[in-house]
């Protein structure tokens, strides 16, 4: 197995995801997916084996960090995906918003993912605005609203039914 992992952002006909090449997961992806996904639909490279399992959705302001998580999300898919994304985002920003869509297809989380979660939030405690969290999960759910007493700025969880009305909610000015 290879020990090399590569993730490509792929801007396809309709989103941008980030695509892992090389052995994730222990599944073999192969180098050419990227030229296939050039001209798929996000959803389209979303299923493709070994495809995201953190993907950077689209069409959120610029001070928003928004992720749909999918399938078993890993502590790789932290270190490849979200947490450049976000260390961007605070480059140009005082304060970030996160949006969090957890899709029909998640299975869980590993505890490595879960600490690189903890970490991101408190090394830049002060810096975050508001959450949104989308999830028909309910021990996502539970875990989150325990939890979100503990984070600065606004936080509030989502059916996904209600995924418009959260997108909506993030993007609003505060007052």
């Amino acid at each position: 197995m290879a020990s090399r992992i590569g993730a490509h952002r792929i801007r396809g006909r309709d989103r941008s995801v980030v695509l892992l090449t090389g052995e994730s997961h222990g599944i073999a992806v192969p180098r050419s997916a990227r030229n296939w996904a050039d001209n798929a639909t996000a959803d389209e490279v979303i299923g493709f084996r070994g495809g995201p399992m953190i993907e950077v959705l689209e069409g959120f302001g610029d001070n928003i960090a928004a992720y749909a998580c999918h399938r078993h999300v890993t502590k790789t898919d932290y270190e490849t995906v979200l947490i450049p994304d976000i260390d961007e985002k605070l480059k140009r920003h005082e304060k970030v918003r996160i949006y969090y869509e957890i899709a029909a297809d998640f299975g869980g989380v590993d505890p490595g993912a879960v600490w690189e979660d903890t970490k991101v939030g408190f090394s830049h405690f002060l810096r975050w605005e508001r959450f949104a969290v989308v999830s028909d999960v309910e021990w996502i759910n539970h875990t989150v609203k325990l939890f979100s007493f503990l984070m600065p700025g606004e936080f509030r969880v989502f059916p996904t039914a209600d995924a418009g009305q959260a997108r909506e909610w993030i993007a609003q000015t505060q007052g």
